[in-house]
């Protein structure tokens, strides 16, 4: 206790609790001393370097590796779970008042107001132009992470009346401080009916949409029978804010690098394409050795061959960070518990607009 209070009282806590979060994003050259060996799916992969049993080996490696780092991570932010965010001190204002105003009878652990403060902090990272001042990508991605974890056992819960996502409070999230003028961490986001100006104007809300948001059901899971039980660390009045931050996190920061797994698999499936090809032309080629086509063509080969190995590394490295069994299976049942709570705000027409 007494080194946690020292750590709880630092002037600069949150920054402190950012740079634990920060990861540096590997460079080619540090995915090659990470795995060295590759193995791709083909008849012409590189038997010298090609082998999937060493490259299993060392996948489970990292894997073991990055757990562990997430362990820790998930630990130290399980500390502010159990204080409240007036305990902290030096801690930043959320920025607006429009947060301020919904955490005020909430009373936030130190935690939810951490979350609250990253994604107000960072609500201009998806602009083209980026102001100063962003967190690393990498903050955002462990938070989102940690958080996910923490939500688990609503998400496994839910949609029970016991769990703490059976309502959800879109008024106080969607339109709270949008008739002020006042900014909040929404501000950049595009709303499904439009921009938020003109929804305002031609689409108000009506008071009879405004109640709780229930999100409930008769279908019932194990995990509900079971109760939430004793790993639950979140607060029950604090999972639909956190479901919220949750899903800000996911646009600011995840996103961004499921894009870039995407790119980089893409551009495994066509260098390997263009490695067998060359590969393909030069064994049914009935030019000599020598010949400047087969020099040539050789050259192609070795550069493809760069290429392969690289985005191999690469989409390995992002199937490492974002792909593992239990990440999965919560993003799913986040994804799940999304979809009902998109099917019960359809109901309202007016207020699914302002969803962002």
């Amino acid at each position: 206790p007494s080194m946690r209070d020292v750590w709880l009282d630092m002037p600069d806590l949150w920054t402190n609790l950012e740079s634990f979060l920060t990861r540096k994003q590997p460079t080619t050259k540090d995915l090659k001393a990470l795995l060295p060996s590759v193995w791709w799916q083909s008849k012409y992969a590189d038997e010298e370097i090609c082998s999937e049993e060493r490259m299993k080996s060392m996948k489970n490696a990292l894997q073991l590796a990055v757990a562990k780092l997430e362990e820790h991570q998930f630990n130290l932010c399980s500390v502010l779970v159990h204080v409240r965010a007036e305990r902290v001190r030096g801690k930043p204002d959320v920025a607006v008042s429009v947060e301020q105003q919904i955490w005020q009878t909430a009373r936030p652990t130190a935690f939810s107001y951490f979350v609250r403060y990253l994604c107000t902090k960072n609500r201009g990272a998806t602009r083209n132009i980026q102001p100063p001042g962003l967190s690393d990508n990498s903050v955002l991605l462990s938070a989102y992470f940690v958080l996910l974890r923490m939500l688990k056992p609503h998400l496994q819960s839910a949609p029970s009346p016991d769990s703490g996502l059976a309502t959800f409070p879109a008024k106080e999230l969607f339109l709270r401080g949008a008739t002020t003028g006042e900014t909040n961490m929404y501000a950049d986001f595009p709303r499904l009916g439009g921009t938020l100006g003109h929804l305002l104007k031609e689409l108000p809300v009506t008071e009879d949409e405004l109640g709780v948001v229930e999100v409930t059901s008769e279908a019932g899971s194990s995990a509900m029978e079971e109760g939430l039980g004793a790993g639950v660390l979140l607060e029950l009045s604090e999972a639909p804010y956190m479901l919220d931050a949750l899903m800000v996190l996911y646009h600011l920061g995840m996103a961004s690098n499921f894009k870039a797994y995407s790119y980089q698999q893409q551009n495994q499936l066509q260098a390997i394409q263009q490695l067998d090809d060359a590969e393909r032309r030069l064994q049914h080629s009935n030019a000599a050795p020598g010949d400047q086509w087969v020099r040539h063509l050789k050259e192609a080969k070795s550069l493809f061959r760069e290429d392969v190995l690289e985005s191999v590394r690469h989409t390995t490295w992002y199937k490492v960070m974002l792909f593992s069994a239990s990440k999965r299976d919560s993003i799913f049942q986040a994804c799940v518990h999304c979809v009902r709570l998109l099917l019960v705000l359809s109901q309202r027409q007016r207020l699914f607009s302002y969803v962002p």
